[in-house]
């Protein structure tokens, strides 16, 4: 008999939470209260029988099982998501997109709502994968992937900064006040598992950042390793070390407090995020569904940008006791 499953709001509740790093950010993504977010997680605890928050004073922070379930969860959601939309563009006019996990999950998605009140008749569908192996098994209109855009297919950069900083909870002890580049190895340094990401997410590699910052290469890093940037931010933001992150994925929570920067030094990378589309390596006009969403996507991206400098403030210190 197959186990008994925990009720879907539950699931969804905590899922957005994980995602998040905070019940307030996903209560107003689900459009309910804080409170009804807490409760459903700490109905699907008991479900579980495992903590899947830890709960402090100034907040809460995602532990390491809870970490590995909301992973999963957004895998099976996204999924679950496409299923759908396979039913429902039976009707309509749809704009298939194919991009990362983390894109998708820490810019696109919390704001394509945008998108569909200025083009109600478009559709969007939505697909992700950690590589793109298989795009030509596809039906795309756009991918969006990170890259040097060195491609027949390229249409444009996003206009993202382009450069790679740390960032870390506000809540994470720092051996010095204050904090310099220098002791940043002493604190654990969050990684990627380089051996499963194209060559682009290197960028997001300590030794490459160091050398970048022409600053000796430090000692292997002693924090976890993940298997996406968005796994490692939520690892950062819940206190387990300081990320190497950029303004694309790591904005959102600069601009509410649940990340911040230890360190001024940030390192110019050749890789962005790129829009590329087969149309373009024939010289042919862009669709027209394609064209209104590299616009809206332009204006939104300039939003985001002059929000995130408007709100960036020194962060504050806390030194080990």
């Amino acid at each position: 008999m197959p186990p008994r499953l925990p009720p879907l709001y539950a699931l969804r509740a905590f899922e957005a939470a994980a995602r998040q790093g905070s019940f307030v950010a996903a209560a107003q993504e689900l459009h309910v209260t804080a409170a009804a977010i807490s409760q459903q997680v700490k109905a699907l605890e008991d479900h579980l029988g495992i903590a899947l928050f830890d709960r402090k004073a100034r907040g809460v922070a995602v532990t390491e099982a809870g970490l590995r379930y909301g992973a999963r969860l957004t895998s099976l959601f996204g999924e679950l998501a496409e299923a759908t939309q396979d039913i429902y563009q039976q009707k309509g006019e749809v704009l298939t997109i194919f991009t990362s996990p983390t894109f998708a999950s820490r810019w696109l998605i919390p704001r394509l709502a945008g998108f569909h009140r200025e083009q109600p008749g478009l559709q969007v569908r939505v697909l992700v994968e950690s590589s793109s192996e298989q795009l030509a098994s596809r039906d795309l209109d756009l991918l969006i992937q990170y890259s040097d855009g060195k491609r027949p297919s390229a249409i444009a950069p996003l206009p993202f900064s382009g450069v790679v900083f740390p960032v870390c909870a506000p809540s994470l002890p720092l051996p010095a006040d204050p904090m310099t580049v220098a002791a940043l190895p002493e604190l654990p340094l969050l990684r990627l598992d380089d051996a499963r990401f194209p060559a682009g997410f290197h960028d997001f590699g300590w030794r490459r950042w160091f050398q970048g910052a022409s600053l000796p290469s430090p000692p292997d890093p002693t924090g976890p390793s993940f298997s996406f940037v968005h796994m490692m931010l939520l690892g950062a933001a819940a206190g387990q070390g300081v990320a190497l992150a950029s303004l694309a994925l790591a904005g959102d929570d600069l601009v509410a407090g649940r990340l911040i920067r230890p360190v001024e030094t940030e390192v110019p990378v050749e890789n962005r995020y790129w829009m590329f589309h087969t149309g373009a390596e024939r010289g042919g006009t862009l669709p027209e569904k394609v064209l209104l969403f590299q616009d809206w996507l332009m204006r939104e991206i300039g939003r985001f940008v002059a929000d995130c400098e408007t709100s960036r403030v020194p962060p504050k210190r806390r030194r080990r006791a």
